[in-house]
């Protein structure tokens, strides 16, 4: 049987310190993962990207180009910082992307 080969980006990314947060102030960082979650997976519809499991606070992606990837990931951290700057709380999340 031949095999099948697929050019692919990979994207993981996860929240910086969401353990201690969660240790801090649970219910805040359930919060925090669910809005993130949603702001994710809007993203990966526009840009074409396929969420392949969530692991924890983190978040597993494949693109059909690296360059999507790319542009998800910029996408996925503007909307945040945007939502971040409307929040009135004085605690900020940071979203890590590692793309390959």
């Amino acid at each position: 049987m031949p095999s099948k080969r697929q050019l692919a980006a990979i994207m993981f990314t996860d929240i910086s310190g969401f353990s201690a947060m969660m240790q801090e102030d649970e219910v805040y960082a359930k919060s925090i993962l669910s809005r993130q979650r949603e702001v994710i997976e809007a993203k990966h519809r526009v840009f074409e990207g396929k969420i392949l499991q969530y692991v924890g606070d983190g978040t597993l992606s494949i693109f059909g180009s690296a360059v999507s990837a790319v542009e998800c990931s910029v996408a996925i951290q503007v909307e945040l910082r945007k939502k971040s700057l409307r929040a009135t709380e004085n605690r900020h999340s940071y979203r890590r992307h590692h793309l390959r």
